[in-house]
């Protein structure tokens, strides 16, 4: 069985693991987001 298959033939595990990072990613991002605009809006209000 050649290592090169065309991405339909994924283990189990490696869905999970794809998955739950592209989770994390999306709420690192929203976190980050939230914060750069909490940040960015305390900087405004001040100066």
């Amino acid at each position: 069985q050649p290592k090169h298959t065309h991405g339909s033939h994924l283990s189990p595990t490696m869905v999970l693991v794809m998955s739950v990072c592209f989770i994390g990613f999306v709420t690192a991002l929203h976190v980050f987001g939230k914060l750069y605009r909490s940040r960015t809006a305390a900087s405004n209000a001040s100066a």
